[in-house]
């Protein structure tokens, strides 16, 4: 439900949430597969976390440092896991690509990130492009969603696999339209 009390980015945010939801319910496998690629469910797998997201680093001592562009340290209080070669995808809700904890819009330091890219292949050999990702991207958007995490959030749907997008799916084939999935 949405809080009528709060703004656009609050609104945007309970929404994101609902798109996350949907991709755990595995209701459209389809949907599933590649939203937890993009939105970053996959961190157990892509770097052997025991999680699956950033989600679980939650309160005191729970945080992601970047020492660099390439490099992911993730703290959950006593231990730590160093990720090299680490690129962030698409992120989620919670955190855009060179999020140090939940919620965090204002990282100025740059993080690779393939999130303009994702699955089309633009970059040598055919894979995608990693950039150097900052928080700039989303000032555009600080007026038009000011609250929660609604300027991240925009930017993030933006780069959601939408009507002919260029994302190609395992088979090639251009992905499928998300948008579709969410509100037919």
């Amino acid at each position: 439900m949405l809080n009528y009390e709060r703004g656009v980015g609050c609104g945007m945010e309970n929404l994101g949430h609902c798109l996350e939801g949907m991709a755990h319910s595995r209701c459209i496998p389809y949907y599933t597969k590649y939203f937890y690629e993009y939105a970053m469910f996959d961190l157990d797998k892509r770097f052997n976390l025991p999680f699956n997201s950033f989600y679980p680093l939650w309160g005191e001592g729970k945080r992601i440092e970047y020492p660099n562009e390439r490099t992911a340290v993730v703290i959950d209080g006593n231990k730590r896991w160093t990720l090299n070669d680490y690129y962030a995808t698409g992120g989620n809700v919670h955190f855009p690509p060179n999020g140090r904890t939940h919620y965090d819009q204002d990282n100025t330091a740059p993080v690779l990130s393939t999130i303009e890219d994702w699955r089309i292949g633009s970059g040598a050999g055919g894979r995608d492009l990693k950039k150097a990702w900052t928080n700039a991207v989303l000032e555009p958007f600080r007026e038009l969603a000011p609250d929660c995490m609604g300027r991240w959030l925009v930017y993030w749907r933006q780069n959601m696999p939408g009507y002919q997008n260029k994302s190609r799916d395992d088979s090639g084939k251009p992905i499928k339209n998300w948008w579709v999935f969410l509100f037919y």
